[in-house]
């Protein structure tokens, strides 16, 4: 059987003391005027900015600043990581004037697993590997397709 070639982001996979994740995630808000898709696996950095209940913002972390974490999860309600207009979405639409929520994981101890562009992954590569540390570059993650595939 083949290797799966699926781009799918950033994936938690164990801590680096050799545990498997737990599941772990804290809640952050997207703000209603932000105007870029979001999507499971996308690293993500602090906006600066809280809900109007002080849930802290979050942005998309490809390029610059600090990574905040990883999103887990998406969702119209800080109470269920859902889309009660349609469960088929599972990603923030950049056109949705709503407030969203993101389950994010943002524990520094936490290994994460990628799968993206192999172009652009191999720059990510080589940024960690120069300065152990690395902006992620800008197509280095591919937005599942609507197809399900």
């Amino acid at each position: 059987m083949a290797n799966e070639n699926r781009p799918a982001g950033f994936i938690p996979r164990q801590y680096l003391n050799g545990a498997p994740w737990n599941g772990q995630a804290r809640l952050y808000s997207i703000a209603a005027n932000y105007g870029t898709a979001l999507y499971v696996g996308d690293p993500v950095i602090s906006s600066g900015s809280a809900d109007a209940n002080g849930v802290p913002g979050i942005a998309i972390g490809a390029g610059t600043g600090a990574l905040r974490g990883v999103i887990v999860g998406l969702g119209k309600t800080p109470g269920g990581l859902f889309n009660p207009s349609n469960l088929d979405i599972t990603y923030k639409p950049a056109s949705d004037p709503s407030v969203w929520y993101a389950a994010v994981v943002d524990d520094p101890n936490v290994q994460l697993l990628i799968k993206g562009v192999h172009d652009a992954l191999s720059a990510l590569a080589a940024g960690l590997a120069a300065t152990k540390s690395a902006a992620v570059p800008a197509g280095v993650l591919v937005p599942p397709s609507t197809t399900g595939e």
